[in-house]
């Protein structure tokens, strides 16, 4: 997990990297839902109540909406995503403490 400077987080969030149980391929016997990495980028506001899952990574200068989550990589800065899984929902915001 990566997690840039100045970014603000409520309370109650859930960051979860892997699924903390193991699922096997029976054929291979693999583990086929290996956990994967969470990026926060820098100067981003996480609201309260939110998830975020393995393999999402959110831009800089972002939001992410309270009892939203995440469930993907987002790649423009200065936007705000909402919703269960989340979504862009504006672009070219700002934030400030």
């Amino acid at each position: 997990m990566s997690i840039l400077k100045n970014s603000l987080f409520a309370n109650n969030i859930t960051i979860r990297p892997s699924d903390v149980h193991k699922i096997i391929d029976m054929k291979t016997s693999l583990k086929i839902n290996k956990p994967r990495k969470i990026c926060i980028g820098e100067h981003v506001w996480i609201g309260e109540n939110c998830t975020l899952l393995k393999g999402c990574s959110i831009p800089n200068c972002s939001v992410l909406g309270s009892c939203s989550v995440l469930t993907k990589s987002f790649d423009i800065s200065n936007t705000l995503y909402v919703g269960v899984p989340a979504k862009l929902v504006k672009e070219n915001i700002r934030w400030e403490h």
